[in-house]
């Protein structure tokens, strides 16, 4: 059921742990895993505005060691050093909190696209919990995931740098989030009239977030031109054909379950 995804960091009692991350359905059912595309394309502003939650699953390859001790989740970007810097640069939200044997069995925690890219701005830091807030909205890009600590690993009280034994960077397949939209314009717009047309050409910006530009029109019966999207599916990764939106995505009324 789950895939491997890379190899814990090792610590005093071994725990290598496998995650990967699914796309839910409409009943909150695993949908398909993402794969390597979708890890660096599935994450848009649209769906972290729309809030399509995204599953982390993860289960223990083999022994768990001490199988009571407990291992905290978190999810967001360098949680390892954030949680070493005793949140002078902002603390990661934390996605779980159980004993390792969980682990064996295989867990899975959801968690809002936001929590990537964002520190917890609030005491309450848990994922789920109406009470958490976040720094940041959907904005920014960059790359995230999952972190795992053993808290008992060093003896030391809290989460070191060392106590992390799965690191979302270090694994080497992080989530990728892209939350800001291009803001690179075509230039040298030219128009050469043609019989029963026109010609339209233009110069493109050499960015490597522009896949095309939609070229819209207005005529006799349509005034203005129309400007809704059709529906991705539901766990499309963007390949530069669909447009996403709040609205076509989730038809301006974002997840709240």
């Amino acid at each position: 059921m789950f895939a491997a995804t890379g190899q814990a960091l090792a610590v005093e009692e071994s725990l290598d742990v496998r995650v990967r991350y699914a796309i839910l359905d409409e009943q909150g059912e695993p949908l398909r895993t993402l794969d390597d595309v979708d890890r660096e394309r599935f994450v848009n502003r649209a769906r972290c505005e729309c809030g399509v939650p995204i599953a982390a699953e993860l289960q223990a390859d083999g022994g768990v060691g001490t199988a009571a001790r407990t291992i905290l989740g978190f999810v967001g970007n360098r949680c390892a050093g954030r949680e070493a810097a005793e949140g002078r640069n902002g603390l990661c939200g934390v996605l779980f909190e159980e004993p390792a044997a969980v682990l064996r069995a295989g867990f899975s925690a959801l968690f809002h696209p936001a929590f990537l890219n964002s520190y917890v701005a609030s005491s309450q830091r848990e994922v789920g919990s109406p009470y958490t807030t976040l720094a940041r909205g959907c904005e920014g890009e960059g790359q995230g995931g999952v972190w795992l600590c053993d808290p008992q690993a060093d003896g030391a009280e809290g989460c070191q740098e060392g106590d992390f034994v799965y690191d979302a960077e270090a694994a080497g397949e992080p989530l990728r989030y892209d939350f800001e939209p291009p803001w690179e314009l075509p230039y040298d717009l030219r128009a050469e009239p043609q019989v029963g047309g026109v010609l339209l050409s233009w110069s493109s910006p050499d960015s490597q977030d522009i896949a095309g530009f939609r070229v819209l029109c207005e005529t006799e019966w349509q005034y203005p031109p129309e400007l809704s999207f059709p529906a991705p599916a539901r766990d499309e990764a963007a390949d530069g054909t669909s447009y996403y939106t709040v609205d076509s995505v989730c038809g301006g009324a974002p997840h709240t379950g």
